[in-house]
């Protein structure tokens, strides 16, 4: 796992896996919703524990409410941008919740278990 102390939140619009995947085949440039999975193999994901003076931007760039649990919790980034969040113990992600505007298949449970316990 690779840490990080910055990060940016998501601008507006992301471009659509769908509009991606209507391409005949990658076009390279790391879009957030690639469906080929350049951009991850790229750039790869890092880790945030967050900070206490994050958990409100946080819980209103989520819609949720983390409260004082936000200790065990990992803030996880992709191109400088903080894509999801999750909770986890030693061996496993217990809970994640990625921004909507990111497609649940680029950003998998099991993706981000291989870049944070291996």
């Amino acid at each position: 796992m690779i840490r990080t102390s910055e990060f940016d939140f998501l601008p507006e619009t992301v471009i659509s896996l769908e509009s991606l995947k209507a391409k005949p085949n990658c076009c390279k440039s790391t879009c957030m919703n690639c469906p080929y999975g350049y951009t991850v193999k790229k750039h790869g994901l890092l880790f945030k524990k967050i900070d206490y003076d994050e958990i409100k931007p946080i819980n209103k760039y989520f819609h949720l409410d983390i409260g004082l649990n936000y200790k065990s919790y990992e803030l996880i980034i992709l191109k400088g941008y903080l894509v999801a969040i999750a909770k986890v113990d030693e061996m496993f992600v217990l809970e994640m919740l990625v921004h909507p505007l990111i497609h649940k298949s680029v950003l998998t449970k099991e993706l981000v278990e291989s870049y944070y316990f291996y």
